[in-house]
């Protein structure tokens, strides 16, 4: 197989100070070089993907490898990274409400505390953002499309340095399973008790644990 580096052009956000700077680089990635993954780990991944509760033995007699081998592979391509063996739910069949949210970056100098937020919030789905940072995007899950309201006028707010621009509700019609973040802890936080448009309006049931 001919060898291929595909680059990738960013912009990337540096702060110093109270000066903004954006500075351009190319990121270069060659998969076959760095990773080495070979036809067998492809089918691997993708007889994963179809049905995650395969046995080593099963993936070994469908690959025509050892079970031993396919564990050794499965380790290297968890400890790079590539893949991660976790659990998909269906919003749907759990009776989700699901929205898009469009949402524009106002204040460039709070957009990192703002990334980690969401990016650790479990009502979160996805989150996409454009490579210069003006624009982003996020698949948000709740009980009721007023949960989700609340969430935004909580989280995307022009005193956090955000303008929501549009809030589409509809359904997802593929990948039916999505990954979740689900806290062990108690439902309700500490924040809790001071959303207004959380639990004292009763249009939440508490980010933590809620499934």
């Amino acid at each position: 197989m001919k060898r291929r580096t595909l680059k990738f052009v960013r912009e990337n956000l540096q702060i110093e100070g109270e000066n903004l700077k954006f500075e351009e680089r190319v990121l270069k990635y060659d998969m076959y070089r760095e990773y080495s993954i070979d036809k067998k780990s492809l089918e691997i991944i993708r007889l994963l993907s179809l049905d995650g509760r395969l046995s080593l033995t099963k993936l070994g007699e469908k690959v025509n490898l050892r079970h031993s081998s396919v564990r050794d592979r499965l380790n290297k391509l968890i400890k790079s990274g590539l893949i991660r063996v976790q659990a998909n739910i269906s919003l749907e069949k759990f009776n989700f409400c699901v929205a898009l949210i469009e949402a524009e970056v106002l204040d460039l100098r709070s957009i990192r505390d703002l990334i980690e937020k969401l990016c650790n919030c479990p009502r979160v789905a996805f989150y996409f953002m454009e490579w210069n940072y003006s624009r982003f995007y996020l698949l948000v899950r709740a009980r009721t499309p007023d949960a989700i309201k609340a969430f935004v006028e909580k989280n995307l707010t022009r005193e956090n340095g955000v303008s929501v621009k549009k809030i589409t509700f509809g359904k997802i019609l593929s990948p039916e399973f999505l990954p979740v973040k689900i806290h062990e802890s108690s439902k309700y936080t500490p924040e809790c008790e001071s959303c207004e448009m959380s639990v004292k309006l009763g249009v939440c049931e508490g980010c933590r644990g809620e499934l």
